[in-house]
């Protein structure tokens, strides 16, 4: 008589009646299709660049297939529902119903479904009414490339709103480091005036200076001046270093942040121009196929009917004799 936490009992419940729905073979509610799985064209790029990273998984890819299967009751239903979900209707090799991945990956739809060939004909009819897998890839493509169009744009968009704050934070620290640097140089020019005004008190005038002249006191005044004002310099040099070192440091972090998002954004749209290059290979590689496809048995058939003409020319040889290889008559019996 103790009480249990039941979490996400109605998630849990609704997987439980989902796959009762797939044994049974019964009509499923297209309520109870997964609402993650969603269209890539509809994706937005958070979500392109997570399912990337994801991949596509094989049994997520057979759940997702069984839900549409048991949710529609004819061609167009299914392949509508599969088309929402990024995952489209071909034909195969071998007049086989297939279903090909918004990545160009092909898949036999008797085996994501666990069902016979002929369970799928009896619900889908035959396969040579549906676009072949090369034209598949070749509207995918044509679907995919804008919108990583799309994605490159919105990519470089977010790179410049990431580095702004950055950039305005390196705009007032490049102030600031200007400004403590002319208050840093305008106190030391401060400092060595009243510096020097003191040591040039040091040498009397009149008559005491020539006194301090003839006693050496004057040589060892300027002597004390000069090392004195070596001191000051050696000292306002090691305070600026201290300064700019400081600055530097400051500089540098912020300048590692601002590399790392610079890092991120081109490895992002550089990622992307690969996968639009991706696909629009893949679409040049089904049209060369296609083309291929139609001119290869203009070539074969040309080249048996040259063999054709051929062979009947030397069955005719061979067959009609010449004039010159025409038996003579006996001359003798003549």
């Amino acid at each position: 008589m103790t009480a249990k936490q039941l979490s996400f009992f109605k998630s849990k419940l609704r997987d439980v009646s989902k796959q009762l729905y797939l044994e049974n073979g019964w009509t499923m509610p297209k309520g109870l299709i997964d609402s993650q799985a969603r269209d890539p064209r509809n994706f937005s790029l958070e979500e392109w660049q997570q399912a990337r990273r994801i991949g596509l998984d094989a049994g997520a890819l057979k759940g997702t297939t069984q839900e549409c299967w048991a949710a529609s009751d004819g061609l167009a239903a299914f392949s509508q529902a599969l088309s929402e979900r990024g995952l489209y209707l071909a034909k195969g090799d071998r007049r086989a119903h297939v279903v090909v991945s918004y990545d160009g990956e092909v898949f036999a739809l008797a085996r994501l479904i666990d069902k016979r060939s002929r369970e799928v004909t009896a619900k889908l009819g035959v396969a040579d009414n549906l676009p072949t897998v090369a034209q598949t890839k070749a509207a995918i493509s044509r679907e995919i490339g804008p919108k990583l169009s799309q994605f490159i744009l919105e990519a470089k968009q977010i790179a410049a709103k990431r580095l702004e704050p950055l950039e305005k934070q390196r705009q007032i620290m490049s102030e600031k480091h200007r400004l403590e640097r002319e208050r840093l140089d305008a106190g030391q020019k401060e400092r060595q005036a009243a510096e020097q005004r003191q040591r040039s008190e040091r040498l009397r005038k009149g008559f005491a200076g020539l006194w301090d002249r003839l006693t050496g006191e004057h040589a060892r005044t300027v002597k004390r001046n000069e090392l004195e004002a070596l001191f000051s310099l050696e000292r306002d040099r090691s305070q600026r270093d201290a300064l700019l070192i400081s600055q530097l440091k400051e500089r540098h972090s912020l300048q590692q942040q601002i590399k790392e998002v610079r890092r991120e954004n081109a490895a992002r749209v550089l990622s992307l121009h690969r996968q639009a290059a991706q696909f629009r290979q893949m679409a040049e590689q089904q049209q060369e196929g296609l083309r291929g496809a139609f001119s290869q048995p203009a070539r074969g058939e040309s080249r048996s009917s040259r063999g054709r003409d051929t062979d009947a020319g030397r069955r005719s040889e061979r067959s009609t004799p010449t004039r010159d290889a025409a038996p003579k008559p006996d001359a003798g019996r003549g």
